[in-house]
């Protein structure tokens, strides 16, 4: 699982840095590539003034990042689990340019702390208020208390809902046909 963190971790690197690049007009966004996290918010702040806009456009990117480009057909990038540590790393990435919206401290400890921070804010926006996580958290949980039942109430439970289905199938039909009917029979001008 460290294997395939990395590797999505890479991709959303080069992803958000050629959005971001892109944005504000940088053609060198190659320039920011590093492994080390507090060289992203030192690079970054040699080309880039830390500004709310900017801020919000990484959250926001981010965001759907997570939501639309993360292949949804392999399971791990829909668990809820890869998924925080995921945006923990993310949000250890971006702790570094971002914490410059408060006063930095000199004191290396003092400076943590506003890291860690920062780093917990971001995660809070990215994980814990992220309607797309508490929708696949939701449906986890609807799965799970579907798997505890015994065979006979799940087979129940599935055979009900292909029941309201069906239902539903023939509502929307009956709906189209009454539409088509009355398409049919509305007068026409003469010309």
């Amino acid at each position: 699982m460290a294997e395939t963190m990395n590797r999505t971790f890479e991709e959303f690197k080069e992803w958000i840095l050629h959005q971001f690049a892109q944005h504000f007009n940088r053609a060198d966004s190659n320039y920011i590539a590093t492994d080390a996290f507090h060289e992203f918010g030192d690079r970054m702040l040699e080309k880039y003034q830390y500004t709310p806009e900017r801020e919000q456009f990484l959250i926001q990117q981010t965001k759907i990042y997570i939501r639309c480009y993360l292949d949804r057909s392999l399971p791990h990038n829909t668990s809820t689990e890869f998924l925080e540590k995921l945006t923990n790393k993310i949000a250890a990435f971006m702790s570094f340019y971002i914490m410059n919206k408060y006063p930095i401290p000199e004191a290396g400890k003092s400076k943590n702390e506003l890291c860690m921070r920062v780093q917990a804010e971001i995660k809070q926006i990215l994980f814990d208020d992220n309607q797309y996580i508490i929708m696949l958290k939701h449906k986890q949980a609807i799965n799970r208390a579907f798997r505890k039942k015994n065979k006979k109430q799940r087979k129940r439970a599935i055979s009900e809902q292909r029941r309201q289905d069906a239902i539903d199938a023939y509502r929307y039909a009956q709906q189209i046909r009454g539409l088509f009917f009355e398409a049919q029979n509305t007068p026409r001008k003469k010309r």
